[in-house]
């Protein structure tokens, strides 16, 4: 029998989360599941599952998560989608999803699961607590995090089943170089920048946010410029900056203050091809990370990373085999990673070949699917 899974996704942007939706319409099994989607408002994961053919809902009215008639709209709206298409699961996504999902799933007598991207405080106990047969992290990180944010309240949760780690996965594969030096070339053109035969490209790519350490990068580029001002680089930081104007327009002064080789690029339209034309990718994130699919992209594409030792990216990353680590915070500790990638090419070949293995043998959209679709069935045999 084909089983039948509702997806709650509140978010539109696309990111780690968002990326793990679309996987789902792409890869899952659909000889043995038959995928729904609910979305709180219309955005990129919206537009991606319609223009692929996916069953999805839209809400008329983005729902506030604070106001009680919201949950009554949610909650209906849900019931009437299962019972409808005789949905099996309801899976949600972060705190929020679950939130919003929970009641509905427990009034139609099917199993709730939720996707928990960064354990981080409140919402996240709340959601905890709400019915739910099982939990989805991305590493063992996460799910150490969240044990701590539900150890004051472990002793209330009814989950069936142990917090599951799935390792989220990509279907980047390297682009042909032509391609890359042709995409290369156009860039540099666009910056006014000559593309001379050493000159060493540093990708970011993500949100435009405090918590992503840009200032540390920033840092370490002016270090670089000042210690050893023979190296020729330039920083490409790709991502929106939704709500974060502010917040862009200071590191925008601070660069155009001390001339620093940083641009900021927009929104990429391609994010294996900004990963190619890059020679090194930079993860500067103060905060610690469940899990980076920026940092997964850049492995594929065969960009050597460069990465903070926090969180779960130190699960990817091993020191010198697949990538470097730096002290999380630490502009000289990145400076130095930066200049030995920048002045070692050998290097950077050595860990890129490695990161592309890393990810083809661990992070491969397909057998993330076929772990998720597993543990539904371990849920369905409760």
């Amino acid at each position: 029998m084909k089983r039948k899974v509702l997806y709650v996704c509140p978010f539109t942007e696309i990111g780690g989360v968002e990326t793990f939706i679309k996987q789902t319409h792409l890869y899952g099994d659909s000889t043995q599941f038959e995928n729904h989607y609910l979305l709180f408002r219309s955005g990129p994961v919206s537009k991606f599952l319609l223009e692929h053919g996916a069953r999805v809902t839209l809400l008329e009215t983005p729902p506030q998560l604070f106001i009680w008639k919201d949950h009554r709209m949610v909650n209906q709206r849900l019931r009437e989608i299962i019972n409808k298409n005789k949905v099996h699961l309801v899976h949600s996504l972060g705190a929020k999803g679950a939130l919003f999902s929970a009641t509905a799933a427990k009034q139609m007598h099917i199993p709730h699961v939720w996707f928990q991207y960064y354990p981080s405080g409140t919402l996240d106990r709340l959601a905890a607590l709400s019915p739910h047969h099982g939990l989805v992290v991305t590493s063992h990180f996460a799910a150490q995090r969240q044990r701590e944010v539900e150890k004051c309240v472990r002793w209330l949760i009814a989950r069936k089943l142990p917090i599951e780690k799935i390792l989220l996965g990509t279907d980047l594969k390297p682009l042909e170089s032509a391609r890359v030096n042709a995409e290369r070339a156009r860039v540099l053109a666009s910056l006014g920048i000559d593309d001379e035969n050493n000159l060493c490209l540093i990708s970011m790519l993500g949100r435009i946010h405090p918590r992503k350490g840009i200032e540390v990068l920033l840092e370490a580029l002016q270090e670089l410029k000042q210690r050893h001002p023979q190296l020729n680089f330039r920083a490409l930081i790709f991502g929106s900056a939704n709500g974060q104007e502010k917040y862009k327009k200071k590191l925008q002064r601070w660069i155009d203050q001390h001339q620093l080789p940083a641009h900021f690029m927009g929104i990429s339209e391609n994010v294996g091809l900004s990963h190619s034309v890059c020679d090194m990718y930079v993860n500067s994130c103060v905060q610690p990370e469940a899990f980076s699919h920026s940092l997964i992209e850049a492995m594929a594409m065969g960009t050597p990373p460069v990465v903070p030792d926090s969180g779960a990216l130190q699960e990817v990353i091993q020191n010198g085999e697949n990538g470097l680590i730096f002290s999380t915070g630490d502009s000289s500790s990145l400076a130095n990673r930066l200049r030995s990638l920048i002045q070692e090419k050998s290097l950077r070949e050595k860990l890129a070949i490695k990161a592309q293995e890393t990810v083809s043998f661990r992070h491969d959209c397909a057998k993330t699917m076929e772990h998720l679709e597993q543990f539904y069935q371990k849920i369905f045999e409760l």
